[in-house]
């Protein structure tokens, strides 16, 4: 009975590893770029645009191409998403955004929320946070922790 139980529970913690630590962050069809900002140089780079700034790099490319220089975005500062086509609603039930407005700025809705999926988050006025989102028309841009490139 003893082996019955832990072999229940091994499973279903296995389970649930198998559905919740592994989300693909740029796994969402309509990305149409991707910005990725480390404190690291990747040495063999095929993206279509790096900066340095201080001491951070800024990848910028394709979903593709973004995927297969960074393998493991746990190692890095920040992602930016550009979305063409898409929805806010479309994108927060995506990502599990528990979002609210922040206001305008330049022109754009400005949004914050919280994300299970992404591993980092403040606590700012009780809230946890995590994501910023800008609409500027029909473009979304969603940055985790925060859209560290600018509008």
């Amino acid at each position: 009975m003893k082996r019955l139980v832990a072999f229940l529970f091994v499973g279903s913690l296995i389970f649930a590893l198998s559905c919740f630590g592994n989300f693909d962050l740029l796994g969402h069809d309509k990305i149409s770029k991707v910005c990725v900002v480390t404190n690291y140089q990747v040495v063999s780079a095929e993206c279509d645009n790096v900066i340095k700034s201080g001491n951070q790099f800024y990848y910028s490319g394709s979903r593709d191409e973004i995927k297969k220089q960074f393998k493991n975005l746990d190692n890095v500062d920040g992602v930016i998403l550009y979305f063409q086509n898409s929805s806010l609603k479309e994108v927060a039930d995506f990502y599990k955004i528990d979002y609210y407005r922040g206001g305008d700025v330049e022109g754009m809705s400005i949004y914050y929320g919280y994300s299970p999926y992404y591993k980092d988050f403040e606590n700012i006025n009780n809230k946890k946070l995590n994501v910023q989102i800008a609409i500027n028309g029909e473009e979304i841009i969603v940055g985790f922790p925060a859209i560290l490139i600018g509008f």
